[in-house]
């Protein structure tokens, strides 16, 4: 039983890192075009992107694995 909450709490904790991930995407751009457009620079974008996509992948692994 308390295995089944683990994978519950590591599943809501994937999909809500999914949600926060699509809404700073969504809110992000029209942020920069107004004020200015200021963009922030790919590599700094990329490196986030790369952080969080490692976070869910750890996430997933621990969520789905046998017990």
């Amino acid at each position: 039983m308390a295995a089944f909450f683990l994978a519950a709490g590591f599943l809501a904790a994937f999909f809500f890192a999914a949600m926060m991930v699509h809404l700073l995407h969504s809110i992000s751009d029209p942020m920069t075009f107004l004020f200015w457009r200021v963009q922030m620079h790919s590599s700094k974008r990329s490196a986030a992107y790369r952080v969080v996509a490692s976070v869910m992948a750890t996430l997933s692994s621990i969520a789905f694995r046998p017990l």
